[in-house]
């Protein structure tokens, strides 16, 4: 996991203001995860208060703007990568997006960010040196597992196969047992259902690009009944419009009707795009507001409060209360009413510092 402020003096050239003991924000409409409320804020130490310290240092009038906490990503990969990792924070921060899910190791090689294992005994053979290379979280691949004993063997499969699924609750009880959470990469409908089964934490996929992919049911409400967070990435199906081999439109209704399977079912969505080096969370969050399946207060809170929370659950992070940590967007609009005023950022504030990029936002 990633928290794009600890990446800032070393990847970013920025000009942050100091955060001071009593800094004031007036005339804002801050948002208290249902509506803007008009309310006079304070920055103390970092942390958001309600109440008037005894001494102010600066005061900044918001004009009537609108503030909600910043936006998260929930799936990437390229901030572990050499790929103009300064230019990628810099275009994540002047979206907005503040904290992220990072799917990559440092180093990818055989036993060393990830571990191939072919049966139980191989998998508990195998797992210490998982355990020792203290991971944030067990990934794993799982990939067309109604095939899996006709792929297993078969070259023409290579990276086109997963673990087999049999595997799947031993390997989540072995990382429950250490207090790791797992993530679980889907690609068909049945993936979905086995990691769900396996008591998995998180389904990194929405089920899948190259058929028919319908989530049960069943599976859906057994994920909201075991709070298994579902992350989008639906976006990336535009980075591979031309290679899909079915209809983009019926791809889309495909992901329309399983993503309100799941609302239905009241599982967690989070929102992450899995675009590395081409966009950040901010075309995801568009993608799925062009969908029509969540309300734009819907979608706000699953980008603003839900993902973040599920990234760092023991930080308070996500909402504008007393004592959260002062980070937040000031928009010049109300989002509620107009989504794309998530674009109109006119200040970004992190644990109580005034973010300056170097550079204007994108167009």
């Amino acid at each position: 996991m990633r928290d794009f402020g600890a990446l800032l003096a070393a990847a970013l050239a920025l000009v942050q203001g100091t955060a001071n003991a009593g800094d004031v924000y007036t005339n804002g409409n801050w948002y208290d995860g249902n509506k803007f409320v008009e309310r006079t804020v304070y920055v103390l130490n970092g942390r958001l208060s309600f109440t008037a310290p005894d001494q102010i240092d600066n005061t900044y009038d918001l004009a009537g703007t609108f503030v909600i906490p910043p936006f998260a990503e929930a799936h990437n990969h390229d901030l572990t990568t050499d790929f103009n990792p300064q230019e990628r924070i810099a275009e994540y921060l002047r979206d907005g997006v503040f904290y992220e899910g990072i799917f990559d190791s440092k180093d990818e090689m055989a036993g060393i960010g990830y571990i191939e294992v072919e049966n139980r005994a191989e998998l508990l053979r195998k797992w210490p040196d998982l355990v020792q290379q203290k991971p944030d979280f067990v990934k794993v691949m799982l990939s067309h597992s109604e095939e899996y004993d006709l792929r297993k063997d078969d070259p023409e499969f290579f990276g086109f196969r997963g673990i087999d699924p049999q595997l799947m609750p031993d390997l989540v009880e072995l990382a429950h047992a250490e207090d790791l959470s797992v993530s679980a990469h889907v690609e068909t409908a049945a993936d979905f259902h086995y990691a769900v089964a396996a008591g998995v934490d998180e389904i990194a996929h929405l089920p899948g690009t190259d058929q028919r992919e319908i989530i049960r049911s069943k599976d859906a409400e057994l994920a909201a009944e075991n709070d298994v967070a579902v992350v989008t990435t639906i976006s990336l199906t535009t980075k591979i419009q031309d290679d899909l081999p079915r209809d983009y439109d019926t791809l889309m209704q495909q992901y329309t009707g399983n993503l309100q399977r799941l609302k239905d079912a009241g599982v967690r969505i989070l929102v992450g795009s899995d675009m590395p080096y081409r966009d950040t969370s901010v075309g995801e969050a568009f993608l799925l507001h062009q969908l029509g399946i969540f309300t734009n207060q819907e979608l706000l809170n699953m980008w603003c409060e839900t993902t973040p929370r599920r990234i760092f659950p023991e930080r308070n992070i996500g909402r504008l209360d007393e004592a959260f940590e002062a980070s937040f967007l000031v928009l010049s609009g109300n989002p509620i009413e107009d989504f794309e005023q998530v674009r109109n950022i006119v200040l970004r504030v992190k644990q109580g510092h005034q973010l300056i990029l170097d550079s204007q936002p994108r167009s």
